[in-house]
């Protein structure tokens, strides 16, 4: 018969306990800054396949954006690509997702060596949390971190809170 001995760490105290394991944070009520990805890009960073966004410059940005996809149709050969990496997680974006904002990511890292297989380079940032709205947010896109109108964040917030 086994027992399970309690030993005193070595300086005689008793043993610490076990740290709780870290639990995902809250989605925040305050993302204020955006970024415009080209669909089928774009679904796959806020349906949670792609943990790598490939960019030409890496970022010091951390934390939350809201992921726009932009109004451009992805051609034959991105489509095919996205859907070779994605496997059959992939599913093609609807017309309600091009041309709004479609959910929401956390940048955690910003990289230029990735095994992830969505990683292209030369730099990546590197996503954590994710959501998809169920019902995209229409606006017009902008190059670069942006900033939605008013009417526009809070259209995001509703959608957001959904899910908190």
């Amino acid at each position: 018969m086994s027992r399970k001995i309690s030993t005193p760490s070595a300086q005689g105290s008793t043993p610490k306990p076990q740290t709780k394991p870290k639990t995902a944070k809250p989605f925040p009520d305050n993302i204020d800054l955006t970024l415009s990805v080209r669909q089928p890009w774009a679904s796959a960073l806020v349906r949670g396949s792609k943990d790598v966004e490939n960019r030409s410059r890496l970022t010091r940005h951390r934390g939350w954006l809201w992921i726009h996809a932009s109004k451009a149709l992805a051609g034959i050969v991105e489509l095919d690509e996205c859907a070779a990496i994605a496997g059959n997680r992939f599913r093609l974006p609807s017309a309600a997702e091009y041309g709004a904002i479609i959910g929401a990511v956390e940048i955690v890292g910003s990289v230029t060596e990735s095994k992830s297989r969505w990683f292209f380079g030369p730099h990546g940032w590197v996503v954590g949390q994710r959501i998809a709205f169920t019902s995209p947010v229409p606006c017009s896109g902008m190059l670069g971190f942006w900033r939605p109108t008013p009417a526009v964040l809070a259209a995001c917030s509703r959608e957001l809170k959904r899910f908190t």
